[in-house]
């Protein structure tokens, strides 16, 4: 009966801790265009929604102006960097795995819906040794559309014919959220990833402070 039940997962902020490698990444892109470094605490809040952006946010606060066309050489050099040191410091947050791990022992269909790119996400799944947990994957060029819009989500339940109310969302951005809620699917909203608005303001089904809480919410009102 459980094959007929899919948690869906955001990946960064949510299942791994990326910022550090994400940042280390920008930094080393806008290396000869800023003068101080973006910190943590800076990136935390521009995280989640593509290089461009965490590049031109980076830019703006320190009321930098570029064309467009230096930004996109800037971002490809961000990606670049990124795609070769994707796993050098980042790490899934605590009991995370132990949660994979309960869902599959329950028979649950765990999926990924991410606004990475397909290419980056598998590789970082990889080599960290998860991917083999997740029976299908949507990433942000995956279809013509992400998140928010509730494609992503939509197409995942229908890959594996699931109701939408035996599906739940698990994620830490308004942009889950929000496609969670138009894609009329539960969700669970973490305080503990990247959000640029508190998740309670985003008014989720579920919140949840770390993984024991994703798994205990999970296991009282989805098993």
């Amino acid at each position: 009966m459980h094959r007929e039940k899919m948690v869906i997962f955001d990946l960064d902020g949510t299942l791994v801790d990326t910022a550090p490698d994400l940042i280390n990444s920008a930094n080393f892109a806008l290396r000869d265009t800023i003068s101080n470094p973006i910190n943590i605490e800076e990136s935390r809040k521009i995280i989640g929604k593509g290089g461009k952006y965490l590049i031109e946010k980076s830019l703006l606060s320190r009321n930098i102006q570029l064309p467009d066309d230096k930004i996109n050489q800037l971002t490809l050099a961000f990606l670049e960097y990124y795609k070769n040191n994707i796993y050098q410091d980042s790490k899934p947050f605590s009991n995370m795995i132990e949660t994979l791990n309960m869902l599959k022992e329950n028979d649950i269909n765990i999926a990924i819906c991410t606004n990475k790119p397909e290419k980056l996400t598998k590789i970082l799944l990889s080599k960290m040794g998860l991917l083999d947990y997740f029976s299908n994957i949507v990433a942000g060029d995956t279809l013509s559309k992400m998140k928010p819009d509730p494609l992503p989500l939509l197409t995942l339940i229908k890959e594996k014919n699931i109701k939408k109310l035996n599906a739940i969302m698990v994620g830490d951005s308004e942009n889950d959220i929000i496609a969670a809620k138009l894609a009329g699917i539960k969700v669970i909203g973490v305080t503990f990833g990247y959000s640029e608005t508190e998740i309670e303001q985003l008014n989720p089904d579920y919140i949840a402070n770390n993984f024991i809480d994703v798994k205990e919410i999970i296991k009282r009102n989805f098993l």
